[in-house]
């Protein structure tokens, strides 16, 4: 998965659970504001009530005062019902009881105003309507306080719970922060980190030093290009530093063989001619052989030497792969039966061809068979396997052994100019075959191990037409 789906997919988590706590967290906090203004309500009720008997008391003192009393009090009659109706708005069906209760009482000791016959009867009759009266409004204040108390009591829980939401609120989004920044230094910081270091190494010389970072995102995938920046970078290197050894390896192999090759051909010669004066001499007739095969050997290697050190070209033509594997059978068979190797072939090319110097390609094979005949024990055998990589587009010519082997150290070095594995070896030979083989835009490798013999395989492009690939 990309770091952009992934930050994509954070942010909208981030902005879901952002939405759903700030939803909860206002409804908590209108519920908890509800709540005090419903307690408001309740405690204004409870006192407007108490204010009712005050004005009672107050008509009742008017209406002591005035003569006739039953024309006393008129005004504060209508303030009082004007206040119970007001109470009546919004009232629930309990609330709406106890106030025509108090309204009905009310409105009874307000008719005993009149003048009465007897005044005692009257003054009866109007302090027990007053004492129900105030009974009916103290249980109507009660009812307010009682619900007030339970709208405390709820509110008090919805308190705590709009704390309560607000708080885990605050919580998830500090976590959710702290996750986004945990994950962008996981995903986008550190492996930047590390792809700086990277480039502080390889920047210092160390192009062997890979980023290796895992996974399927951008970074990653821009790690791997690093890393085969790093790796072609390695080999543009090592080409220069080859280019620059064979330059000068050119300018000083090119004195040595003008020098020696002249005299090297007059010992060959003076010794052909000593050979065939003491032709009865065997013993001396064989050491003269010795001087003009070692003398053979030289100018073999002084030649090689020249080849390597010189920008050849190639003669590029289309042939049969198969035919490239046969010229190198053919050239390497009389040095395979000197070292009492045999040859064994398996071409599974299907006709495939090629676009080679089909003469530097076989001399090429024909090398590697003659290393592998020099590192098997005699009455052993050498594989050369030649196959069509149909998907790859290429022909791949492997040469096996089962020989001692190489060691680790050595597979690191054996494509090396004068490296060689045997006293006798002129380290040439695999170097000559690996800049042919790139030449042709091939490539050769080496699979070894000790006791188990050596594989030599040879990649070279195969003509698209022919395999069926553009």
């Amino acid at each position: 998965m990309s770091i952009r789906v992934r930050l994509n997919i954070l942010f909208a988590i981030f902005l879901v659970t952002s939405f759903a706590v700030g939803l909860i967290s206002l409804i908590a906090v209108r519920k908890y504001a509800g709540a005090l203004r419903t307690m408001a309500t309740f405690y204004q009720r409870a006192q407007r009530a108490e204010d009712l008997l005050a004005l009672v008391y107050k008509q009742q003192q008017i209406e002591a005062r005035e003569r006739p009393p039953s024309y006393g009090g008129q005004d504060l009659r209508k303030e009082v019902l004007a206040r119970l109706d007001q109470l009546l708005e919004g009232a629930s069906e309990q609330e709406q009881t106890d106030i025509s209760r108090v309204k009905g009482r009310y409105m009874a000791w307000a008719e005993l105003g009149g003048e009465p016959q007897e005044a005692a009867v009257w003054r009866s009759a109007r302090a027990e309507a007053l004492v129900k009266l105030e009974t009916s409004v103290d249980a109507l204040r009660r009812l307010y306080l009682n619900m007030g108390e339970r709208t405390v009591v709820d509110w008090g829980m919805t308190g705590f719970y709009a704390e309560l939401i607000v708080g885990l609120a605050f919580l998830l989004i500090l976590a959710e922060v702290m996750a986004a920044s945990f994950m962008l230094r996981r995903w986008v910081i550190k492996p930047l980190t590390v792809m700086s270091q990277a480039a502080a190494r390889i920047g210092s010389g160390d192009l062997d030093y890979r980023v290796g970072l895992a996974g399927r995102d951008e970074v990653a995938h821009l790690a791997g290009q690093f890393d085969e920046m790093a790796g072609k970078l390695k080999q543009h290197q090592a080409r220069l530093l080859e280019a620059k050894e064979l330059a000068t390896l050119g300018a000083i192999s090119s004195s040595v063989a003008h020098g020696m090759r002249n005299p090297l051909a007059g010992i060959r010669a003076s010794a052909q001619v000593l050979a065939a004066r003491f032709a009865d001499d065997s013993q001396v007739r064989d050491q003269l052989w010795e001087i003009i095969s070692e003398v053979d050997r030289l100018s073999s290697r002084i030649s090689r030497l020249v080849y390597l050190a010189r920008q050849s070209h190639l003669e590029l033509a289309i042939v049969p792969a198969s035919e490239v594997a046969s010229a190198a059978q053919q050239e390497a068979r009389s040095h395979l039966q000197s070292c009492q190797v045999a040859l064994e072939t398996d071409d599974q090319t299907d006709g495939a061809v090629i676009s080679v110097d089909k003469d530097k390609l076989a001399q090429t094979l024909a090398e590697l068979l003659s290393n592998a005949a020099h590192h098997s024990r005699p009455g052993g055998r050498v594989l050369l396997t030649s196959r069509l990589e149909r998907d790859a587009g290429r022909v791949c010519f492997s040469v096996r052994d089962w020989g001692p082997g190489i060691d680790p150290k050595a597979r690191e070095q054996v494509f090396d100019l004068f490296y060689s594995t045997r006293p006798e070896g002129t380290g040439m030979g695999l170097a000559c075959a690996k800049r042919i083989v790139e030449m042709h835009g091939g490539t050769i490798e080496l699979e070894s191990g000790v006791g188990v013999g050596t594989t030599v395989t040879v990649r070279i492009p195969a003509e698209g037409r022919q395999i069926g690939v553009s």
